[in-house]
């Protein structure tokens, strides 16, 4: 299988063609995986992707075939199982290496303070792609964007929230509800539009866009002024389009895990020793000062700093 991966990895080098798959269920790291795709676009390779969303690159130029393993059914675990064995410099696992790691912790433990996701991949491709130049991209089209405004009928101004992040993963990321709702009643000249799903806690006050489709959240965010979110997919997102997101973020990661130019980060862990504890799930340090050190009031501040 070694001669082969050495083959066929040749083969696509030689036609100048990076062959991209991903095999897991998370919308983000597709998000940030166009990154990657303009990075080999603008070094003038034809890039093909083979994920579970390829609604994510719908409208990419850059983007030479797009897959979607939702297709193969019951062959999608063979060839899969295929690919992990032949993966090489361009038959490529958008995936960050295997390393071991006790329960409850993030992968990007293994690698230095300045590590972006994205990085944390292409850094296994011998790339460097500096966290401070990282911008993803979404696409559509003109009569789309039609059809999705007639269909969403949302207000002509309007700043998006989302009130928890995901509850099967990294739990260590939460700030509150009962938070996001005080932020929401700070305010009485902006429409808040709350993202996300319809297990999320609702908020008040609010219009509530839940269990919406990728492309759907996703013009959400296009045509927002602003988001309030945790780190997450509506973080990547909002990258897309450089909307303005204050990103209430915990000491879980370093910020540049996370960071996109168009953040304005708000965070309590500038003195916190146990920054950055890589925990999932679980918090060792009493009272969780990481987010519990992140007043309502900070947020209101930043927001009115740039929307007075």
């Amino acid at each position: 299988m070694i001669i082969i991966s050495k083959i066929l990895n040749k083969f696509l080098f030689f036609f100048k063609i990076k062959f991209i798959f991903r095999e897991g269920k998370s919308i983000g790291e597709l998000v940030y995986l166009t990154s990657l795709v303009s990075y080999f676009y603008k070094l003038n390779y034809r890039v093909i992707v083979l994920t579970k969303y390829p609604e994510i690159f719908f409208n990419n130029s850059k983007i030479y075939l797009n897959l979607d393993s939702g297709k193969l059914f019951f062959l999608r675990k063979i060839i899969f199982k295929i690919l992990f064995k032949i993966e090489g410099e361009n038959i490529i696992n958008f995936n960050p290496l295997n390393s071991k790691l006790k329960v409850d912790e993030h992968f990007l433990k293994n690698y230095s303070k300045d590590t972006h996701f994205l990085s944390a991949i292409s850094q296994k491709l011998g790339i460097f792609i500096d966290y401070r130049n990282i911008q993803n991209e979404f696409y559509f089209s003109k009569i789309e964007e039609e059809k999705l405004k007639n269909k969403l009928r949302l207000p002509d101004s309007y700043a998006l929230i989302h009130s928890e992040s995901k509850k099967t993963f990294a739990l260590n990321k939460e700030w509150g509800s009962e938070k996001m709702q005080k932020v929401v009643d700070g305010y009485n000249n902006i429409a808040w539009v709350q993202i996300g799903l319809s297990s999320d806690f609702p908020l008040k006050g609010v219009i509530h866009k839940f269990d919406l489709t990728i492309r759907e959240m996703s013009f959400l965010v296009y045509k927002c002024k602003f988001l309030v979110s945790l780190e997450g997919v509506f973080n990547h997102l909002a990258s897309c389009f450089e909307k303005k997101n204050f990103l209430i973020l915990s000491g879980m990661l370093p910020f540049q895990a996370s960071y996109y130019k168009n953040n304005i980060v708000i965070s309590n862990t500038d003195k916190l020793k146990c920054h950055p504890c890589y925990q999932l799930n679980n918090c060792y340090v009493e009272g969780k000062p990481c987010t519990n050190g992140i007043l309502v009031d900070d947020v209101i501040k930043e927001i009115n700093n740039l929307f007075p």
